[in-house]
Order: C-alpha cells, then sequence, then structure tokens
C-alpha cells in the first residue's frame, strides 16, 4: 500500500481507545505470550472503484519481561533491587501509531498543545497537525513531550515505564558484537539508547536509535543544584564506572523537562501484569 493510501485511509480511523485497550490487557493479563493491540476496523470500501482495502493501525506489541534484580546507577543505593514482572512494547512508538493517537485525541495536535505540556518545537517534524511529512510512519515519533507519551499510553491503557523497568529490559552493558562497536562512531549516541537485556536478548525487544521517556525521569538526577551543570565530574558516584552507556542515559534523563520535545527523544509504553 502507498504512503497516500495509508494516510487517506487513516483520515477517516481512530485506534484503539482507552477501553478496548484496557480489554485486551485485561483479557491476556495471565498469558505469556506478546499482546497485541487491536487492530482498526476495516474501512468502508470506495464507491468509484469497489476494492476493499483493509488497514490495520501500526502494531503495538507488549512482551511478558519476567521478575528479575536491578542494580542501581548510583552507590551508597542497594546492591540490587527485585523488579517485578510487567509487559513492556517491543519497540518505540511510531510516527504512524501517534498520528492515529492525534486523529483520536485532537486536544494533542501540534496547534492546539498548550505550552505548559509541550514547547513549541512539539512535532516540529510534522508538516501540519494531520499531516506528518515525509518522514517515514514506521521510524519512532520524536519532537513529543513528557506529557504526551503519557497521554499516548493512557489512552490505550498503558503507561511509561519506570526507570528501572526500562533499564532491567533494555539497559544490558553487555558488550556489543564487533561490528557494532565497528559502527559506533557513525551512530553517535545509539549505543547508549537501548540494548536488549542478556535474558531478552532472543526476544523481538529492541531499541531504535532514540532516547526514550520514563515515568520518573528526573528521579535519579545525576547532580543537582549548582553542580548540574557539571554531571560529568558526578560520575564518581556510579557504582559501575565502566559503565559509560548507563551513565550517558542517567546524564540526558537528568537534563530534561516534562514539557521539552527533542529530535532524538521518543518513548515506549509498558502496562503492570495483573496480580
Amino acid at each position: 500500500m502507498t504512503r497516500s493510501a495509508v494516510l487517506l485511509l487513516l483520515a477517516g480511523l481512530c485506534v484503539a481507545s482507552a477501553t478496548s485497550g484496557s480489554a485486551v490487557s485485561s483479557a491476556s493479563s495471565k498469558a505469556s505470550a506478546p499482546i497485541r493491540a487491536e487492530p482498526t476496523p476495516t474501512p468502508t470500501p470506495a464507491a468509484a472503484g469497489r476494492v476493499e482495502t483493509q488497514l490495520e493501525s501500526p502494531t503495538l506489541t507488549l512482551l511478558p519481561i519476567p521478575s528479575g534484580t536491578f542494580r542501581p546507577f548510583f552507590k551508597g543505593s542497594l546492591a540490587s533491587s527485585d523488579v517485578k514482572s510487567f509487559r513492556l512494547a517491543s519497540t518505540p512508538v511510531t510516527r504512524g501509531d501517534f498520528l492515529g493517537f492525534l486523529r483520536c485525541h485532537p486536544e494533542w495536535r501540534r496547534s492546539r498543545a498548550t505550552a505548559t505540556l509541550s514547547e513549541s518545537a512539539y512535532l516540529s517534524d510534522f508538516e501540519s497537525d494531520l499531516e506528518p511529512g515525509a518522514a517515514p510512519l514506521e521510524a519512532p515519533v520524536a519532537f513529543v513531550s513528557w506529557f504526551a507519551a503519557r497521554a499516548f499510553c493512557a489512552s490505550r491503557g498503558w503507561r511509561l515505564p519506570t526507570t528501572v523497568g526500562w533499564e532491567r529490559a533494555l539497559g544490558s552493558n553487555r558488550e556489543p558484537t564487533s561490528s557494532a562497536t565497528a559502527n559506533r562512531a557513525a551512530a553517535g549516541f545509539e549505543f547508549a539508547m537501548g540494548r536488549a537485556a542478556a535474558d531478552l536478548s532472543e526476544t523481538e525487544l529492541r531499541a531504535e536509535g532514540v532516547w526514550e521517556w520514563t515515568s520518573d525521569f528526573n528521579s535519579s538526577p545525576v547532580a543537582t543544584g549548582a553542580a548540574a551543570s557539571q554531571f560529568c565530574g558526578d560520575g564518581i558516584r556510579s557504582s559501575s564506572p565502566t559503565d559509560y552507556a548507563a551513565f550517558l542515559r542517567y546524564s540526558f534523563r537528568s537534563s530534561l523537562k516534562a514539557g521539552y520535545a527533542l529530535k532524538n527523544l521518543g518513548f515506549r509504553c509498558a502496562r503492570d501484569e495483573a496480580p
């Protein structure tokens, strides 16, 4: 299906609401298989062409993340802490996913977002409220604030992952393959933007070369007060001085404010397992 056809069909569709998202989560809470969001209904065929074309909304898959342990980044914390099992999206939310959200929730369109919830760069790579521009719809959405990311996840009955949950799943400090190391210079900071934990390396879980919002992104500042602009020197507090990727993630999160909308900052959704 061509890009123009996808956009035309999306014009009359809304992605799953909070109610349907909750229903999907509830029905599958006891299952170990990934949870997939419900597809959108089949559009009515155009009278002229009489050709039926089924369009499914971009699929968000919630993978089961088993319980495990997490080693806090800073010294002085517990040696390790338990992380309860939860569900985490296999990839960040795409531009196509977010476009569907905007069609259902006009209050989050670029022209309507308030300055208190998003800075002026919000969705600045979109040509207009509902025209996403030339970038691929399959690419991770960026230029979204923490408030907008939280609202997207809530619309499906989900939430943003906690920092501890995100780090347990994607904060591995495993050495990359030789080919990945060779590409590190070209990829910039991509090596720090996520790598699946060893026990999740064979799953569909993957990073997509963007930083990602977490629900409590500002809960572990690398430095505070007058030292906030000198966070590099604060690395001495790290429990693993050689884990440069983790240090970059915590430093980046420390620099954020909830209304920021940045070129390389996206998000993914999560949810708790049913008790």
